[in-house]
């Protein structure tokens, strides 16, 4: 029940259009040749004559919407995302990786706990399987639309491949062009994707360890703080100006100041080195949080929204209390 509820409510949904064959002035297989051809691709001719064989033109492609799970309440989200059978599983892929999410966590300096929690949400909880072929989902969109980013992407996959890192037959990606377990774009993966067992791949489709690797590869290199957590929820005891900017952090004095206490209602914290946001989430019962530059660092990941990003700090601190056995 929950991952057939997070596929529909925390992925974009798909709707189709027809490819306009009149977007460019060639046919399809001439455009992929003519993008492939070129410097920016760095393949030979011969590669190139080698590839075309592979790609083929879809009639109808996906493009994305509004995301679903703004239909629902947060609280409604929220409660189907964390039933306990999605923290159970959470757990057991913890526990089946313990170690090597230790040695993970050692080399990233990221926390096992959240590298888990978004790996569940991004996959929905392993269920993801994307099975289109990423060659020729991105040059039909390309095709579609030649001033759009998908003709880079289209190069990505190419360079993907020549890596060596995967195979033309294993690089899949769902109608959208986003690839394996963690939804990414070619050009991310060709950019974070790690091959943490050595064994000559950067498997994001079917491995667990290269797939917790790429999360915490990337977490890493956008500045994530090993020695600190994401935020807290909190309580407002007064209402804030219509004006107030939410993109501004600030000190846990000046949130006290204005009326602000820990969801319990005690006070704050004590302490002038945490710089804090806060966030309105929408579509909720009044709901307010605090956050911390690791929930900035996460929300960098792609297509991430506030209700995707908060199932990840929710799933990670009751992943936490799992773990220590509450």
């Amino acid at each position: 029940m929950v991952r057939s509820f997070v596929k529909q409510a925390s992925i974009f949904c798909t709707l189709t259009f027809s490819i306009n064959n009149y977007a460019n002035d060639i046919s399809f297989k001439e455009f992929v040749k003519h993008t492939l051809s070129a410097k920016t691709a760095n393949l030979s001719q011969a590669e190139v004559e080698t590839l075309l064989p592979h790609i083929k033109q879809f009639k109808k492609i996906g493009v994305a919407s509004e995301p679903e799970e703004f239909n629902i309440s947060f609280e409604n989200y929220l409660k189907q995302v964390s039933q306990n059978d999605a923290i159970e599983l959470l757990y057991s892929k913890h526990q089946d990786y313990s170690d090597q999410l230790k040695a993970i966590s050692k080399h990233y300096s990221v926390q096992p706990r959240f590298i888990v929690a978004l790996w569940g949400v991004l996959s929905n909880f392993g269920d993801s399987k994307p099975d289109y072929p990423a060659l020729s989902v991105y040059a039909s969109k390309a095709y579609s639309d030649p001033t759009s980013p998908f003709k880079q992407e289209l190069v990505a996959v190419v360079a993907s491949v020549k890596s060596g890192h995967v195979s033309l037959e294993e690089i899949s990606s769902d109608f959208q062009g986003n690839l394996g377990f963690l939804s990414i774009t070619p050009s991310f993966y060709n950019q974070y994707a790690v091959d943490w067992d050595k064994d000559g791949k950067k498997d994001i489709w079917h491995n667990h360890l290269d797939s917790f690797a790429t999360i915490a590869n990337f977490l890493y290199k956008q500045g994530w703080d090993h020695s600190a957590t994401w935020g807290r929820q909190v309580k407002l005891s007064r209402g804030l100006d219509q004006s107030f900017d939410f993109s501004k952090a600030h000190s846990f004095k000046f949130w006290s100041e204005l009326g602000l206490t820990k969801f319990n209602g005690r006070p704050l914290p004590n302490r002038a080195d945490i710089q804090a946001k806060l966030l309105k989430v929408p579509n909720s019962k009044g709901r307010y949080y605090l956050t911390y530059k690791n929930f900035d660092v996460m929300e960098k990941w792609p297509q991430m929204d506030d209700y995707r990003l908060l199932s990840v700090m929710y799933l990670s601190e009751r992943l936490n209390k799992r773990i220590k056995g509450f």
